[in-house]
């Protein structure tokens, strides 16, 4: 406990007079300038959340409060003075470090990043379920399936197509249980079936 002095009025007069005080108080009052500077500056770029979940909140307002004090960090370390948001982009470039891409992006398909990705341990590849069913890509059988990647957004089986998808290159299964007709098609442009089977649509 520290002692603070303050002016009371007694009998009509003003004194002043000597109360205990909590050093937590004095040390609050003597940085207090530093804690509303860090929040102006957050409050500049924060991040914008809805919810009622009290514990994400926090989470992520300890995390601004850490990026805060790296670009702190990162201006006295003698780097060029950026802002706070145009820290957070550098940051988020160099925390995905190359390994974004997107699906449907014809120059990465044809420069071999998305075959790349597709093999790369990386990231984080994740079935889940859609309302829509297609082909699955794995299977040279015509087997519809609603599952696909989350990240390659590849229509695939759970099992065994989506291990085989993301660990081996030549990744196409022939399942022997199947004997439905064949999604490939042969070097002459026809399905793989057999003799009296209808022709079968390209799949896409």
């Amino acid at each position: 406990m520290g002692q603070v002095e303050r002016k009371v009025k007694s009998q009509g007069r003003w004194e002043k007079k000597n109360f205990p005080q909590p050093k937590l108080i004095q040390m609050y009052n003597a940085h207090m300038g530093g804690v509303d500077l860090g929040d102006q500056r957050m409050a500049t770029c924060s991040m914008l959340m809805k919810g009622s979940v009290w514990y994400y909140k926090i989470f992520f307002h300890m995390f601004e409060v850490a990026v805060l004090n790296a670009h702190i960090m990162y201006q006295n370390a003698g780097h060029q003075s950026i802002t706070l948001g145009q820290f957070k982009e550098k940051l988020v470039q160099q925390l995905i470090g190359g390994h974004c891409f997107q699906q449907d992006d014809l120059e990465l398909a044809r420069s071999g990043i998305l075959e790349d990705t597709r093999l790369s341990r990386t990231q984080f590849h994740y079935p889940v379920e859609t309302e829509t069913r297609r082909d699955c890509k794995v299977h040279i059988q015509r087997v519809g399936t609603s599952y696909q990647c989350g990240i390659c957004h590849v229509k695939m089986c759970p099992y065994p197509c989506f291990q085989r998808y993301h660990t081996l290159r030549d990744y196409l299964f022939d399942d022997p249980s199947r004997d439905g007709p064949k999604r490939l098609k042969d070097g002459n442009g026809r399905p793989r079936a057999g003799p009296g089977r209808p022709r079968q649509r390209r799949s896409r």
